[in-house]
């Protein structure tokens, strides 16, 4: 499922962390999308020792995506500021019930309904 609250520009660009670094190549996992992205060092602003694992990043998804998987890939990748990666976990199973206590949001997510 989509984040609710994951920031998107309006030029197109998304967020994500890197998760795995290789000898050339890497993977973000996205704020709004499940599976992640691919990565190759030559779309990454400063080159490689510009971004390391656990870094929030920018990027432009690119549909057209890798020649041999067809699947989108990370295009334009360059650091973004800590806090900017917002992830939401959302479950599809319906809950019912009363809160007792008040509802508590991480920092990046908005409170709704005045509190």
């Amino acid at each position: 499922a989509a984040a609710a609250f994951a920031p998107v520009a309006d030029d197109g660009f998304e967020f994500g962390v890197v998760t795995i670094m290789k000898a050339s190549y890497g993977f973000i996992k996205c704020c709004q999308r499940t599976a992640d992205l691919f990565f190759h060092f030559t779309e990454v602003a400063g080159g490689e020792a510009a971004v390391s694992v656990g870094q929030e990043v920018r990027f432009r998804p690119k549909l057209e995506g890798d020649r041999r998987s067809s699947k989108p890939v990370a295009a334009q990748v360059s650091p973004a500021p800590k806090g900017s990666a917002v992830f939401e976990t959302v479950s599809p199973q319906v809950r019912r019930g009363v809160c007792r206590d008040r509802l508590v949001f991480a920092r990046g997510y908005p409170e709704r309904g005045g509190g």
